[in-house]
C-alpha cells in the first residue's frame, strides 16, 4: 500500500525524542514502527541494512522508515546525535503505536515485528519523491537548535509543547522536501542537456560528408561555440572537434575497406582540405596511415 503525501497533507506528530551523547559502538539490529530523524552533530555513524550501508556525517540528518531491519556501526570513538521518532500524518493506530513505542521504543527481531505487527502505508512525499536516506540540513535553520529544543519540548512537556514539535518537524520536513525538489529540478535539467547533446550528435552524423567546424555548429544550435564545446565535453569528455574528427574517421573506414576509392577522394567525400591533413587526423585516431589500415583490411568479398 502506498500513500503519496501532498505537502498540504503533511501534519506530523511527535513520539519520542532523545540524545545520544555516550560513546557507541555497533549495535544489533533493530526494527522501529514509526519514522525517525537522526541529526549528526558530532562524529560520525553508518546505518547498516540488509541490502545497503548509509554513512551520515556531520550536518545530515539521517531517515529511518518503519519496519526496516537495520543497525548502527559507529566508526569513531565519540558521536553527538539528536533524535526524534515521529509519524508524517494521523493514522488509525496512532494511539497503538504511540503505546508501544514508550514502552518499546525498538524492536529486536522479526518475530517482535509479527508480534507488534500494524499495517501502515509507504509514503511518498507528492508523486515520484520517495524519501531518501539522508539529507544535508541547512545550517540557516541552525538543526543544532532545532533538534535541542524537540528534546527539550518532549522532555518538559511545557504548555503547547504539541504544536511546538509539530512545528520544528514541519521546518525540519520543508527543508527536506526542497533539497528533493532541488534534485528532481537537477534530474531533470541534466536529462534536458543529454538530449539536447543527441541532437547534436545526430546532426554531425547525419552530415559526415560536409565540411564542418565548431562555430558553424554553435551558430546552427544558437550557442556560443566556447559554451556550446564546454557543455559537450562535460557529457562526453571529449570536445566537439574531437568528436566530429571521429565520426568522420569512423566512417571513412568503411570507404576504405569495401571500396577501391583513392585516398585523395575519400579525403575530399568527408571534408577534408586533402589528402595529407585526413592521413595526419586519421592516424591520430586510428593509430595508422589510411593506406596502413587499408592493407590491414583488405576488401571484403
Amino acid at each position: 500500500m502506498k500513500h503519496v503525501l501532498a505537502i498540504n497533507d503533511i501534519n506530523p506528530i511527535i513520539r519520542k525524542a532523545g540524545i545520544q551523547e555516550a560513546p557507541m559502538d555497533v549495535l544489533p539490529y533493530r526494527i522501529i514502527l514509526d519514522y525517525e530523524f537522526i541529526y549528526c552533530e558530532a562524529g560520525q555513524f553508518i546505518i547498516d541494512y540488509p541490502n545497503k550501508s548509509v554513512t551520515i556525517n556531520h550536518g545530515q540528518v539521517a531517515i529511518i522508515p518503519p519496519d526496516t531491519l537495520h543497525r548502527f556501526l559507529v566508526p569513531t570513538r565519540h558521536v553527538e546525535a539528536y533524535w526524534v521518532h515521529f509519524d508524517f500524518v494521523q493514522y488509525p493506530y496512532q494511539q497503538k503505536i504511540s503505546a508501544i513505542v514508550h514502552e518499546k521504543p525498538w524492536l529486536s527481531t522479526m518475530t517482535d515485528m509479527h508480534l507488534y505487527s500494524i499495517p501502515r502505508p509507504v509514503i511518498e512525499i507528492m508523486p515520484h519523491y520517495t524519501l531518501p536516506s539522508f539529507f544535508h540540513v541547512d545550517p540557516l535553520i541552525e538543526p543544532l537548535q532545532l533538534f535541542r529544543s524537540l528534546y527539550r519540548f518532549h522532555d518538559k512537556k511545557p504548555y503547547g509543547w504539541q504544536l511546538q514539535c509539530k512545528q520544528i518537524l514541519l521546518t525540519l520536513i520543508l527543508d527536506m522536501i526542497a533539497k528533493l525538489s532541488k534534485r528532481d529540478k537537477s534530474d531533470y535539467h541534466d536529462g534536458q542537456q543529454e538530449d539536447f547533446i543527441m541532437r547534436i550528435e545526430q546532426y554531425i552524423q547525419g552530415n559526415i560528408y560536409r565540411h564542418m567546424t565548431v562555430g558553424e555548429l554553435a551558430k546552427h544550435f544558437h550557442y556560443h561555440p566556447d559554451t556550446l564545446t564546454r557543455l559537450f565535453k562535460s557529457k562526453r569528455k571529449q570536445t566537439l572537434k574531437a568528436y566530429i574528427r571521429q565520426c568522420k574517421v569512423d566512417s571513412s573506414k568503411n570507404l576504405l575497406t569495401n571500396t577501391h576509392y583513392a585516398i585523395e577522394t575519400i579525403a575530399e567525400m568527408y571534408g577534408f582540405t586533402d589528402r595529407t591533413y585526413y592521413s595526419k587526423v586519421f592516424k591520430k585516431v586510428v593509430g595508422v596511415s589510411p593506406t596502413t589500415y587499408r592493407k590491414q583490411h583488405p576488401k571484403n568479398p
